[in-house]
């Protein structure tokens, strides 16, 4: 059964087009037809009559956010109703909300700009700009864009995409056995909790490497990186203000050769780093700030990465856009990235986002079934 869906594109002028590639990589190529296409402005101020240009400089905290690594979030409504009446009822609300948010959050209707250096980037905001809203019919299928199903892009077959989901119960156990593990090796150092976070994305990674690494036991030296980020607006020796909205956000590593994380310990290896790097951001938040950018370079030149993006704090699928709850919120993102979120179906689980060489799908969700089986053991 097919479902028309109205999908509703936000479109900003500051991504580079190295973002649009990456979205026009992972859609699935169905009939559309454009609907409307508007440029919404920033709702005008009752007091302000002057037209100026605002700028803001980037942080040394937006910077890491800048690139290259994007993603985009999708959400996917049910909305059984014809186009016209999506139009007449639900879009103008819309276009009313984003004016007042970019009036209240002017960036987002400017441009990035990035000056030679010595400058640094900056976003440069006139009176005249706008965000593009653009709303466009589809007759793709409705239920398989907003499955868990692995979906491949229409100009690289290689690729699938697809959403793997860690109940409640799977990640106690991988948190019971993982504990066990840790005191069997080193009680006196072992935690008394692990939290969901550690215990899943360690052994996602692990998995992904394992399967990813499983033919090159030539270079089992080499380095394997894991990056998140994490808010630390409560970890500052100085108070944040509740009315700022910009980034507080430190990144945190994690690295292991391949040989230790393709092991047979390399789940609790993984925990273990992944723990410690969490530890450390709580006690020293910017502890590494000065080296993020020559780590990043190392990263992506000489080791294989994993980066997380999103988090299950963000509460996606509470987000009402006069929809109701979504059916399925989805982040399109890199192969080299991992997206997190809360489980939309399962109180404490997680939904976990994945880009996989469509030879290594298989592979991996093996690996994954045989870890959890595993911890039950």
């Amino acid at each position: 059964m097919q479902y028309r869906y109205v999908i509703i594109n936000h479109l900003r002028n500051t991504f580079p087009s190295e973002f649009s590639n990456l979205i026009k990589q992972m859609a699935v190529p169905r009939a559309h037809k454009l609907v409307e296409k508007f440029h919404v402005a920033p709702a005008s101020h009752p007091d302000c009559r002057t037209r100026t240009t605002s700028s803001l400089p980037l942080s040394f905290l937006d910077l890491p956010l800048a690139g290259p690594i994007y993603v985009k979030r999708q959400f996917f409504y049910h909305f059984p109703h014809p186009v016209h009446h999506f139009c007449e009822t639900k879009l103008p609300t819309l276009k009313h909300s984003l004016s007042l948010t970019l009036q209240h959050f002017f960036p987002l209707a400017g441009n990035l700009l990035c000056p030679p250096p010595p400058h640094r980037p900056f976003i440069r905001r006139a009176h005249d700009d706008t965000v593009t809203l653009t709303i466009v019919e589809s007759e793709a299928d409705f239920n398989h864009l907003s499955s868990n199903h692995p979906k491949s892009g229409d100009t690289d077959e290689d690729f699938v995409k697809a959403t793997a989901v860690f109940g409640k119960d799977d990640i106690e156990g991988l948190k019971r056995w993982a504990l066990n593990q840790w005191k069997k090796d080193d009680e006196l150092n072992s935690p008394q909790n692990l939290s969901k976070f550690v215990v899943t994305c360690a052994f996602v990674w692990a998995s992904l490497v394992k399967t990813r690494c499983r033919n090159d036991d030539e270079i089992n030296d080499k380095e394997e990186y894991f990056r998140f980020a994490a808010d630390c607006r409560d970890r500052l020796e100085y108070a944040i203000p509740e009315t700022y909205f910009g980034n507080c956000l430190t990144l945190c590593y994690a690295i292991l050769k391949s040989k230790d994380l393709k092991g047979e310990g390399g789940f609790l290896s993984a925990v273990k780093v992944i723990e410690r790097a969490v530890t450390d951001m709580k006690s020293e938040p910017f502890k590494d700030a000065k080296n993020w950018r020559a780590l990043f370079m190392k990263m992506f030149v000489l080791g294989s990465t994993l980066l997380v993006t999103g988090s299950p704090k963000f509460t996606v699928y509470e987000t009402d856009f006069g929809f109701g709850r979504p059916t399925k919120v989805e982040m399109v993102h890199p192969f080299k990235c991992m997206s997190l979120a809360e489980s939309g179906d399962e109180e404490g689980g997680l939904e976990v986002g994945l880009v996989c060489r469509s030879t290594e799908f298989e592979i991996f969700i093996s690996a994954i079934e045989q870890g959890l089986e595993a911890s039950k053991s």
